[in-house]
């Protein structure tokens, strides 16, 4: 994980939408909204430090389903896990706004698996994906971001990654074993621009990253 402890520090987790609203005659202030779906019961994936990766994300791109954003995570546990109850977290860079989603189905991901996240609508995710995070989170997620994995208390991974490219996708050089992805993916250098796919699903969600040269 990229740690930058001193500079970021995340906020408890909100199941609600934050909305703007500006009273007459007043600055404007931030208030936090419900969203329109219920509290989930509160589960935990088993999962320690380490054991699921961020390994491949994409920014906006094309207009559909196939060019809103994504995150790839893969399984490094040895075990199937069922990411029901995984937490996720955007936040900027410069320590700001934040946005974040709960994984509210079963999502089986086998050892050594990889599972996509996409901004669409669970029901509307493209082909690729195996979870949709549009109806909790309606904006494409911030170009330059610190992404946190959690499950309940334990924080499970987190990378700072810069500006996402407009093209391809922003990717953990691979093959590496799966006991080392959680230190590899610390390091800057280990990323890269994945240019694999086309202009409108560019990168390899699901599938092995090329080598960062």
């Amino acid at each position: 994980m990229h740690w930058v402890s001193a500079m970021f520090t995340f906020l408890p987790f909100w199941s609600g939408c934050a909305r703007w609203r500006a009273p007459r005659g007043s600055a404007v202030i931030l208030v936090l909204g419900a969203c329109v779906r219920p509290p989930a019961e509160r589960l935990c994936p088993p999962l320690q430090e380490g054991e699921l990766v961020i390994t491949e994300l994409r920014g906006k791109g094309a207009a559909g389903a196939e060019g809103l954003p994504w995150l790839e995570l893969r399984n490094a546990s040895g075990r199937e896990l069922d990411l029901q109850g995984l937490r996720l977290r955007f936040r900027r860079l410069d320590g700001g706004a934040e946005l974040g989603a709960l994984v509210r189905r079963a999502v089986a991901l086998s050892p050594e698996g990889r599972a996509v996240l996409s901004l669409a609508e669970d029901e509307a995710r493209p082909a690729f994906a195996a979870y949709g995070l549009g109806e909790e989170i309606s904006e494409p997620w911030f170009a330059a971001a610190a992404v946190q994995v959690e499950s309940c208390e334990v924080l499970v991974d987190r990378v700072l990654h810069p500006p996402l490219p407009e093209t391809g996708t922003y990717a953990l050089g691979e093959p590496w074993p799966a006991a080392e992805l959680a230190t590899r993916n610390d390091l800057p250098a280990a990323w890269c621009v994945d240019p694999a796919g086309t202009p409108s699903a560019p990168g390899t969600p699901g599938q092995e990253n090329p080598p960062c040269r």
